[in-house]
């Protein structure tokens, strides 16, 4: 009886000591393949970008070959919430090879070189922080044609990753003909819905001058509360 409990308490040990082993040999393997980032991410005045947002970091293989990893920024930060944010290196050949970071689809100009078993850069345990200019992006969505006398929406999606619709003061100049109350108007736009992540939706409806069929023109122009600022135009609608 007692060599049975020697035999069994020998094989339990052995299975013990060759778990742990094999547990810190596979942890050893992993952090060969990944790169470890945590970090802040803000607009250029130090605004928070809006939770949904995605950091994104591409490691460039080579010409027209690249790998993209994303994190959902929460409370202005990425990595800080599990589950971590890993670049990877599945293949093991991402030694030395560049990582390119963007916020959403803005470009942060900032980049490092993946390291096996790194932290941010140089392993600094402050964060590798991101910033971006957070220009507002306007798509106007206007149909192309009108009808004089009758009403005619504009219609833009502005992209922003930091203001809310409410925020954000969008206005469009317009002019149809040549009558009093149709040229230079200067109209704030409302917004309609949408979010930080597929962008926010403004509408302005306008009637057009009863007396003219000359091209209904305009410009949109959109201001945040970070003091950034965009137009698009003119835009000139066949009437």
């Amino acid at each position: 009886m007692i060599k049975k409990l020697l035999i069994v308490g020998s094989v339990f040990l052995i299975l013990t000591v060759a778990l742990t082993l094999i547990a810190g040999v596979t942890q050893a393997g992993d952090e060969d393949m990944w790169h470890k980032f945590y970090g802040t991410a803000q607009d250029m005045v130090g605004k928070n970008i809006s939770d949904g947002i995605e950091v994104r970091a591409i490691v460039v293989d080579g010409p027209g070959d690249t790998e993209e990893y994303t994190k959902t920024i929460i409370n202005g930060t990425y990595g800080y919430y599990l589950p971590s944010f890993y670049v990877k290196d599945p293949e093991r050949n991402n030694k030395g090879k560049p990582i390119y970071f963007y916020i959403g689809l803005l470009n942060t100009t900032q980049s490092t070189t993946f390291v096996a078993g790194g932290l941010n850069e140089n392993w600094n345990h402050s964060g590798f922080n991101l910033t971006v200019e957070d220009v507002p992006r306007i798509t106007d969505n206007s149909p192309s044609t009108g009808y004089t006398g009758d009403p005619f929406t504009f219609n833009v999606t502005i992209g922003e990753y930091v203001d809310s619709g409410d925020e954000l003061t969008v206005k469009v100049n317009w002019t149809h003909g040549t009558h009093a109350g149709f040229v230079n108007n200067n109209d704030t736009m409302i917004c309609t819905g949408g979010d930080n992540i597929n962008g926010f939706y403004f509408e302005k409806t306008i009637t057009l001058d009863n007396y003219s069929i000359a091209d209904l023109v305009y410009t949109i122009y959109v201001n945040d509360t970070s003091g950034n600022s965009n137009s698009s135009g003119p835009h000139s609608v066949h009437v």
